[in-house]
């Protein structure tokens, strides 16, 4: 709707065609956006029958503003702080357009405003912002992609030409990933975006997976990494580890429960060991694992190397 007053604010007249084509929208979308600024937002939309045009029948100085509460606000300002940290890169600069066209019509500035809330990423991906148009516009029309991909932790000279039909796209810990349909391996496949290169949107079209979902997709997983296993993780915190866990939701399986002391058990339904064997580093001496035993001897062997590496010599 911006557009269109902009175009009607510089006194000229267009027909749907025009504005379609200019927006990239059908004929209906426009009429929709003509009816809601004439009768919503009270704008001088006048209609021309011989010609079949639109025009301002009265000067408008300024388009109406939007009304925006304090806590939608602070979901903006938080947003562009959140991206901010992508270092311009996947997003952030598309954001920032977004909010300064948001910021024309409320009449105050979101962008460069002073917050009284941070929100801090630690690790921020640095993916090509290219990717993201790429795939979204792939995932969109349905079009199937390919790439070079190196596999996590794997040399140069491993790299290998993918081609998918891409699903989603979705982003954890700072890092963003692709769930598509790998067409040599048949099967639905995670890739991460910072490891894609030389990305490329094929010409034909592909029938999208009638069951995929991602929230089911991804559920099963303690991130991004999926895995063919099934494991009941059983994770003991002390009194200084419960106080942190109970704040977050860390997994759609979590369950919660209350031992003495002050101390917690978190019970968890995973394909995968990867990930959470990762994250328990990070909890240090406040966290035991009592199952499963292969999750236990991945500490063991992660820990005794850390001793080799860090002991006494």
């Amino acid at each position: 709707m911006w557009q269109i007053h902009q175009l009607l604010a510089e006194g000229k007249p267009v027909n749907c065609f025009q504005l379609g084509r200019h927006l990239e929208v059908d004929r209906r979308t426009i009429l929709r956006a003509m009816d809601f600024m004439r009768d919503q937002l009270n704008l001088p939309i006048g209609y021309d029958g011989s010609k079949k045009t639109y025009f301002y029948s009265a000067p408008v100085s300024q388009f109406p503003t939007l009304t925006i509460s304090p806590g939608e606000m602070l979901a903006l300002t938080a947003a562009q702080n959140t991206l901010a940290q992508y270092g311009g890169a996947p997003l952030a600069r598309n954001l920032e357009g977004a909010l300064g066209k948001i910021s024309q019509l409320t009449g105050s500035s979101i962008l460069g405003a002073k917050s009284n809330t941070t929100i801090r990423v630690v690790g921020a991906g640095k993916e090509d912002l290219k990717h993201f148009e790429l795939l979204d516009a792939a995932i969109k029309q349905r079009q199937p992609v390919q790439f070079v991909y190196r596999r996590l932790g794997e040399a140069e000279e491993t790299k290998e030409t993918r081609t998918v039909e891409p699903h989603h796209v979705a982003c954890t810990k700072g890092r963003w990933y692709l769930a598509a349909q790998d067409l040599k391996r048949q099967a639905m496949r995670t890739f991460s975006l910072s490891r894609m290169e030389a990305l490329v949107v094929l010409k034909g079209r592909f029938e999208r997976q009638a069951d995929f979902d991602p929230d089911t997709y991804f559920a099963s997983g303690f991130g991004f990494l999926k895995g063919q296993g099934d494991y009941q993780v059983v994770i003991e915190f002390d009194r200084w580890g419960a106080d942190l866990l109970q704040a977050n939701t860390w997994h759609p399986s979590q369950k919660i429960k209350q031992l003495p002391e002050g101390r917690v058990q978190m019970n968890l339904q995973l394909d995968s060991l990867e990930e959470i064997t990762n994250w328990l580093m990070s909890w240090g001496e406040h966290a035991t694992v009592a199952a499963p035993e292969e999750l236990r001897q991945r500490l063991l062997k992660i820990a005794k190397t850390l001793v080799d590496r860090y002991g006494a010599k």
